[in-house]
């Protein structure tokens, strides 16, 4: 966990988590994105240093940011949920009473949790949630296992609640979604994605500022 005697040991992760955890509770898209791009920049770094190129090395960096997921686990009301219109995981094959059965209720399952139902919708935007899963993800893949469990058996029940929640929204957040989806997603940032690509490579062809360039404009 993000305690004193961890900030005090690790000052300089210590600060930038305790800066990320903070961030969360301000309406700011912009210093949101800021956070989660510094921690992703520095997970990077260390995933491509030649120094931590023994998985021995990298797993004890990963030790260094398991608070990481304590910080997730607090943001989860924060977070952007892409299965907040279905309210719950997709059910599976089955009769309905099977379903039923099987199946909670999301409200139910985040007052378990003790997400308040106020702050179910999260504030934070999908493209900063993914970088902070992908953080999230690099941090258990690399992690050495022992320290790992010692943390899972001492979190309490509804810590360990929102931990499965937050794995869930992992999921839902990479899964692919088909041709439709990126098409439907493009079109959600303003439909523009083409048009710059095509603005990008004829630039690059034809070389900005070229005679070949002032030539062809002048044609069109």
């Amino acid at each position: 966990e993000l305690t004193g005697e961890f900030r005090q040991q690790h000052f300089l992760i210590g600060l930038i988590l305790s800066e990320l955890a903070a961030v969360f509770e301000l309406q700011s898209p912009a210093l949101h994105a800021r956070a989660a791009n510094l921690v992703r920049n520095l997970l990077t770094s260390h995933d491509w240093d030649p120094r931590y190129s023994d998985a021995t090395c990298k797993a004890r960096v990963a030790t260094l940011y398991l608070p990481l997921i304590g910080v997730l686990i607090d943001a989860l009301p924060h977070l952007f949920d892409w299965n907040s219109e279905t309210k719950g995981r997709p059910l599976v094959e089955g009769s309905n009473e099977e379903q039923d059965s099987s199946t909670v209720n999301f409200a139910v399952a985040q007052a378990i949790a003790g997400i308040p139902v106020d702050q179910a919708k999260g504030k934070i935007s999908a493209e900063t949630t993914r970088h902070l899963l992908i953080c999230l993800l690099w941090v258990l893949r690399h992690v050495e296992e022992v320290p790992l469990r010692n943390w899972w058996s001492e979190l309490n029940p509804a810590k360990l609640h929102r931990l499965l929640e937050l794995l869930f929204i992992c999921v839902s957040g990479f899964e692919y979604r088909g041709k439709r989806g990126i098409l439907r997603s493009m079109q959600q940032r303003g439909g523009r994605t083409t048009e710059i690509v095509k603005s990008r490579l004829e630039d690059l062809i034809l070389g900005q500022g070229s005679a070949r360039s002032d030539l062809i404009l002048r044609r069109r």
